[in-house]
């Protein structure tokens, strides 16, 4: 938040929204699925590898549609990327399951547990039977509907309330009193989090004075129907108190 302040002090200031929304959100979920013991270092190296995953998964793979068509995604080197990134993070992921199975941390105290502390604890469950494999999918489904789709649905909700002002009035009004509820489903409860947070420090407008109607809606391709140009966006300092 406090980059968008910054650029909110000097008029007129575009900043990238899609760009610093993923990096608000890339350390809440690190933090909430593998715990607060990674250094930066660390956490960059995951996200990094994490998104050339996701880049991966978003392109095109012959042998999906076309089975005896594999010699061409091996002939361009996508099978090779697809190998070589899938045990970087099998590795990755197989060091953090260590170091927690390792340590006691995730024995003790139930608010200092997280995701991962959980998922550990029950799979000593019999009736549960997770698998190590199972644990490692289910921690790069957090990632996937934790970061990208929170992400997601936050740009393109930015986007209505600019061609919106009167219902971004409403919105700040109401976000007032509910700056992050905890109760909801992790995904939802990181989404409300951050749009309440963008919406009570400040009013957006678009780029140079543009309208809704000169403003790109293009759809891209991906995971989730994202926008196809990086959300930029003028933060215009407000005090919530004038309600």
């Amino acid at each position: 938040m406090e980059r968008i302040t910054c650029a909110a002090r000097e008029p007129g200031m575009s900043i990238n929204l899609t760009d610093i929304m993923l990096k608000m959100l890339n350390p809440i979920i690190f933090w909430c699925s593998l715990g607060d013991n990674f250094n930066k270092d660390y956490v960059d190296s995951f996200v990094g590898l994490f998104n050339k995953a996701t880049t991966l998964m978003e392109s095109m793979c012959f042998e999906d549609f076309f089975p005896l068509l594999k010699w061409v995604d091996v002939l361009r080197g996508f099978e090779g990327k697809l190998k070589r990134t899938s045990q970087e993070l099998d590795t990755f992921l197989n060091r953090v399951i260590d170091d927690h199975v390792s340590s006691e941390e995730h024995r003790c105290k139930d608010d200092k547990m997280n995701f991962i502390d959980l998922l550990l604890l029950h799979a000593e469950d019999d009736n549960l039977n997770l698998s190590r494999d199972s644990i490692k999918g289910i921690i790069m489904d957090m990632f996937v509907g934790g970061s990208d789709t929170p992400a997601t649905a936050i740009e393109w909700s930015m986007e209505e309330l600019i061609k919106n002002p009167r219902l971004m009035k409403k919105a700040q009004e109401k976000y007032d009193w509910r700056r992050g509820c905890p109760g909801m489903a992790f995904g939802l409860a990181v989404m409300e989090f951050l749009l309440a947070n963008l919406l009570y420090q400040f009013n957006w407008e678009f780029p140079g004075g543009a309208n809704s109607e000169e403003f790109n809606m293009t759809e891209g391709f991906g995971l989730t129907v994202n926008r196809k140009m990086p959300l930029h966006v003028v933060p215009i300092l407000f005090h919530p108190t004038s309600f």
